[in-house]
Order: C-alpha cells, then sequence, then structure tokens
C-alpha cells in the first residue's frame, strides 16, 4: 500500500493506526487496544512492526541505517505522528544535512523482512518518505511485488512524482486529502481544552494541516513571521547596510530552517494573492498582524511585480533544495525584490520602513 499525503494531513498516523490493527490479537472494527500487541504499537515498540525512514548517515558514531534512530524516531512520534521531514532532521540535529534512505538501510530491511515473525503473526514494514528511497529504492521492487508470506508493506509520502515508476506501479495508492477545519478543531479541542488558545484562528491558518496546527498552538511560526518581516522590509528599503547586516546575521541558518523561511514566504505572498483578487482580509489564512502587513502593502505592490516576486521566492526555494550557496541567494533574491517594489510604488523608499 501507498498512503500518500502531506504529512500533517495525518498519512504517517493512518499508517500507524493500519499496522496496530494488522497485528492485533482481537481486531474488530478497529485494533481491540488492550491486547500485549496493540500495548506495544501503542509504544512503538512492537518486534513485528519495522519502521524505515530517511535519517542522517553518520560513520563516525555508527549510525547507517533506521535501527541506530530508532530512539529518536519514537520520541517524534510519542509527542505526535503528524511531524514534517524538515521536522524530523532538525531533531536528528541535522539542519544543515540531507536526509536519505542508503543502500545499507535497503539491505537491512530486505534483511529483516526475509526473517520469521518474532510472534509467529503478520509482518509489517512501514517506510515514511519512501520518496527518499531514490535509485536504491529498485533493491525493493522483488520485495514490494512478491511479500514474504503474511507480511504487509506499507509506503508513505509526500510527494509521489519523486518516486520511482517501477515502485508506483507496484502499489495500491490511497490519497490522502487535507482535514476539514471542524476536524481540526475537534482535534486540537481535545488537546487544547478550553485554555487561552484562539483555536478558530488556529484551525484557519492550518488549513487541513494538523502538524502546522499543532506548531501553531505552540507559537512554531512566531519567529519565522519575525524574521520574514525584518526581511521583507530590507527588500522594500533597500538599505545596502541593514540588508548585509540582515543576511550575515540569518545566511547562515541550517538548510531545514531555510526551507522554512522559504515556505513561509510561500504561504504569505500566496494569501496576499488571494488577497489581491478577492479583496476580502477575512478570509486569509494569516494572523491579525499578517494581515496589517497585507493590507498595508497593498498599495504598494502592483500585481506583475506581486508575481515577479512569488516567482523570486520559487528560484530561492529550487536553490535550497539544490543545497545552493544561501547567502549568495538570499541576497539576490532581496536586490531583485527590492527592484519589484520600486517599480510597483512612487513614493520614497525611505518612507516605508515601519510601513510593511
Amino acid at each position: 500500500m501507498l498512503i500518500a499525503g502531506r504529512s500533517g494531513y495525518g498519512s504517517l498516523a493512518i499508517a500507524l493506526a493500519l499496522a496496530q490493527y494488522l497485528t492485533c490479537e482481537h481486531p474488530g472494527d478497529d485494533a481491540c487496544g488492550q491486547c500485549k500487541s496493540c500495548r506495544l504499537n501503542a509504544k512503538y515498540t512492537h518486534p513485528d512492526v519495522h519502521f524505515s525512514f530517511p535519517f542522517i548517515n553518520n560513520k563516525a558514531q555508527k549510525k547507517e541505517t533506521s535501527n541506530d534512530y530508532l530512539t529518536e524516531w519514537r520520541e517524534m512520534l510519542h509527542i505526535h505522528p503528524y511531524f514534517s521531514v524538515s521536522e524530523w532532521l532538525i531533531h536528528l540535529g541535522g539542519d544543515n544535512k540531507q536526509g536519505n534512505i542508503n543502500a545499507k538501510e535497503i539491505s537491512n530491511i530486505n534483511g529483516k523482512m526475509s526473517l520469521k515473525s518474532f510472534g509467529g503473526g503478520r509482518k509489517v514494514l512501514l517506510i515514511w518518505m519512501a520518496e527518499y528511497l531514490g535509485r536504491e529504492g529498485n533493491k525493493l521492487l522483488k520485495l514490494i511485488e512478491e511479500p514474504p508470506e503474511n507480511t504487509s508493506i506499507i509506503l508513505v509520502a509526500e510527494n509521489t512524482d519523486r518516486m520511482l515508476p517501477t515502485i508506483l506501479s507496484r502499489c495500491q495508492f490511497f490519497p490522502i486529502s487535507k482535514l476539514h477545519d471542524d476536524e481540526l478543531h475537534t482535534f486540537l479541542k481535545n488537546i487544547e481544552g478550553d485554555g487561552d488558545v484562539d483555536l478558530e484562528t488556529i484551525v484557519r491558518l492550518g488549513d487541513g494541516n494538523l502538524g502546522i496546527a499543532i506548531g501553531l498552538t505552540q507559537d512554531v511560526n512566531q519567529e519565522l513571521s519575525r524574521i520574514f518581516k525584518k526581511w521583507m522590509q530590507c527588500c522594500f528599503i533597500g538599505n545596502g547596510i541593514e540588508t548585509m547586516k540582515f543576511i550575515k546575521e540569518h545566511g547562515n541558518m541550517g538548510r531545514e530552517s531555510q526551507k522554512a523561511f522559504v515556505q513561509y514566504g510561500l504561504h504569505f505572498f500566496g494569501e496576499y494573492l488571494r488577497y489581491y483578487a478577492i479583496g476580502d482580509v477575512d478570509i486569509l489564512r494569516l494572523t491579525s498582524g499578517e494581515k496589517v502587513s497585507v493590507q498595508k502593502l497593498r498599495n504598494k505592490l502592483d500585481f506583475e511585480n506581486l508575481q515577479k516576486i512569488v516567482a523570486e521566492l520559487e528560484r530561492l526555494n529550487i536553490a535550497v533544495d539544490r543545497n545552493g550557496s544561501f547567502k549568495i541567494h538570499l541576497l539576490k533574491a532581496t536586490i531583485r525584490i527590492h527592484q519589484y517594489f520600486r517599480s510597483s510604488y512612487s513614493s520614497p523608499a525611505s518612507a516605508g520602513i515601519k510601513s510593511i
């Protein structure tokens, strides 16, 4: 099976629930939740449920397979199973490193799946972020096409376009859509209770993504918002000294933080595009402070240059994905976005320092 959808939509959570059901000793419409297998699954320690996921290859510490990162994996799952691959790699301390499912891990998977089950029942292999298999995934084709008896293989992915067609053709495909707002609200109310958290705003900002919504309850995006707003001020004003100060301060952020920074910018300007087209600020999935910024931008940025800024952010996103020099690409983007601002407004640039 291939369960495909963004991490915040619950694809991993569904895969975990399915693994528990398949290994439950007394299954009905759902896993019983009481048997020994269910109790082990609740701790993610069932000996016949095997996990594989992207990790940072560390030969010096002899961490070269998923087995070597199971402690960290269980820590993340116990928090919640809606985390992104960026959050996972940051948790591993690999903000500047690329995650991977390497050849040794593939050999490890084939070896484990060839053994008999520990409890004499069904075995389950759960591969999270299966697009990270890359070309090495070809070594799993025989296993996926003809699993051993009483063995289930569940692949979880966000971007199926990055997966090998040979693997896709051998899977039953189950796409996962984003959650409805009422589902998000119910989930968050169960974990937050009747506290001071503004659930209505968080649900609107989450846009069907539970991972984002949980992050907002923990103020995860607050720092990103502050840094991005500061960058936009540099872009708008075009002061060389302030720009270089910003790049010196934030140009060394880790690779996963770079991704989060650019994705935040794409989200912000994506919502601004909606506002530009519709003119209703209340429908935007932005915080109250971000909505104020959007309204102030309305008279300072025309539609043509807005599109150019979005395209610039997409180029920056590609550069980050290719592991280019973030400082250089950030400087280039700053200069170009300043030019787009200048061609949009007629008032002196210095007037806008506190306007965005």
